[in-house]
C-alpha cells in the first residue's frame, strides 16, 4: 500500500517547516522512529523520525525548501495491515492509483462571495533583495525570524528596568578546588535563584491582557528557561518544574538540555511554557550583560563570567584588607509592570547572598 507523509505540525503557532536535508533516500527501508529528515522551524532545528515501518518509494519535497504543514512531503510502501493502522491513527494520508494523495472529504461546504480591495488594502508585490558590490545578502531563517519578532514584541510592549550586583563566589570557589569533578558555577546559581524565587513569587510570573482586562499569573512551578547559544541562534529550551529537582538531578537536567540543544535534538514541548529564565552570558567571555525579556515572561537574569578582583573584605577584627576574589555579575532584567524597584533588586540581593553562604549539604 502507497501511502502518503505530509509535513507534520510541530507546534499550534508553526505554519510551515524548512527542510534542510533528507537522511534517507528513495528505495531505502526504514523503521518505525528511525530519523528520515532535517527539519528547521521558528524554534528549533532537529531530526524527524519516521512514522512508518516501509520503504520510501518517493521523496517529493526538495532539501532547502520551506513546506507548508499538512503538504505531502513522500511517498512510502508499507504493507496492508501497517497501512491500514497508520491511516486509522491519522497520521498518513491515502494514495490513488496514479500516486495522487487522496484529500479528505468536506463535510460542510460553504460559498463566499469575493470581496474586491481598493487599491491601497491590497498586499506589495514581493521583493527579491539584489545585493550592490561589496554587500552580502544574508537570508533570515525560520529560528531568525522568530527571534526577531520576540525581540521587538519585547521591546514594544514590556517597559524594561534592571539592577545588577556582584558576588562573591570564593566560598563556592574553595569547595570546588577540593572536590573531583565539581558542578559548574552555573549549576550553584541556577539551584539558588530555584530557592530564592519562592520568596520571591513575582519574578515566576507573566503579563496578561484579554477583552480590555489586565492581570498577572503568578506560578507554584518554575519551569526554568536556560539560553543556549547554537549555531542555528539563540534557543532557551525549559526545564519543567525545575524547583522539584535536587540539586544533583538539576545538574543532569541542564546537561541533557544544553547538549540536546546543541545538537539539534529538541522537542517542541521543551522550546515552550520557560515562566523564568537565565541567561549564562558568562560562557560567552561576558562581564555584563542588558538582557531583552522573553514575553510573556516578566523577569530574565544574566550569569556573567566570573573574574577575579581585588575587593575589600573583613580581616575578623573590625578590620578590613584587600583581597583577590573569584566575582561573578548578576544582572537582572524585569517588567516595571508587575516588579517594583525594591522587589527586583531585593531578589538579586538575595540570590546574592545565598550563593555567597551556600550549604553544601544541599548536594544530592
Amino acid at each position: 500500500m502507497i501511502i502518503a507523509l505530509t509535513m507534520p505540525q510541530f507546534g499550534e503557532s508553526i505554519t510551515e517547516g524548512h527542510l534542510v536535508r533528507w537522511l534517507k533516500n528513495a528505495g531505502d527501508t526504514v523503521a518505525e522512529a528511525e530519523p528520515i529528515v532535517e527539519m528547521e522551524t521558528e524554534k528549533s532545528v532537529f531530526s524527524h523520525e519516521s512514522p512508518f515501518k516501509g520503504k520510501i518509494v518517493k521523496l517529493l519535497a526538495e532539501e532547502g525548501a520551506n513546506v507548508p504543514v499538512g503538504q505531502v512531503i513522500a511517498h512510502f510502501d508499507v504493507s496492508a495491515e501497517d497501512g491500514k493502522k497508520y491511516l486509522d491513527l491519522g497520521v498518513a494520508q491515502p494514495v490513488d492509483g496514479s500516486g495522487t494523495p487522496i484529500e479528505k472529504p468536506k463535510v460542510v461546504e460553504t460559498k463566499t462571495e469575493e470581496i474586491k480591495a481598493a487599491p491601497v488594502a491590497k498586499p506589495s508585490t514581493s521583493v527579491t533583495p539584489s545585493a550592490a558590490p561589496g554587500v552580502t545578502i544574508v537570508n533570515i531563517t525560520p529560528i531568525r525570524a522568530r527571534i526577531a519578532e520576540k525581540m521587538v514584541l519585547s521591546k514594544t510592549t514590556i517597559p524594561h528596568a534592571g539592577t545588577g550586583l556582584d558576588v562573591d563566589l570564593g566560598k563556592i570557589d574553595q569547595w570546588r578546588k577540593a572536590n573531583e569533578n565539581p558542578p559548574s558555577y552555573l549549576i550553584f546559581a541556577l539551584f539558588t535563584v530555584l530557592h530564592v524565587i519562592k520568596k520571591y513569587p513575582l519574578i515566576n510570573s507573566s503579563w496578561k491582557e484579554s477583552g480590555g482586562k489586565k492581570w498577572i499569573e503568578q506560578y507554584d512551578d518554575v519551569n526554568l528557561g536556560v539560553a543556549v547559544a547554537t549555531k542555528e541562534g539563540l534557543m532557551v529550551p525549559s526545564i519543567k518544574k525545575a524547583n522539584t529537582l535536587s540539586f544533583k538531578q538539576l545538574q543532569s537536567a541542564v546537561a541533557a538540555l544544553i547538549e540536546s540543544a546543541r545538537n539539534g535534538n529538541l522537542k517542541v514541548e521543551e522550546l515552550t511554557g520557560a515562566t523564568f529564565t537565565v541567561n549564562n552570558t558568562g560562557s560567552l567571555g561576558s562581564y555584563r550583560t542588558s538582557q531583552v525579556i522573553p514575553p510573556p515572561q516578566v523577569a530574565i537574569m544574566a550569569l556573567n563570567k566570573v573574574v577575579k578582583k581585588p575587593v575589600a573584605v573583613s580581616s575578623g577584627e573590625g578590620e578590613m584588607r584587600v583581597a583577590i576574589r573569584p566575582i561573578m555579575s548578576l544582572d537582572l532584567a524585569f517588567d516595571h509592570r508587575v516588579i517594583d524597584g525594591d522587589y527586583g533588586i531585593g531578589f538579586v540581593d538575595a540570590v546574592a547572598k545565598e550563593l555567597e553562604s551556600f550549604d553544601f549539604s544541599q548536594i544530592t
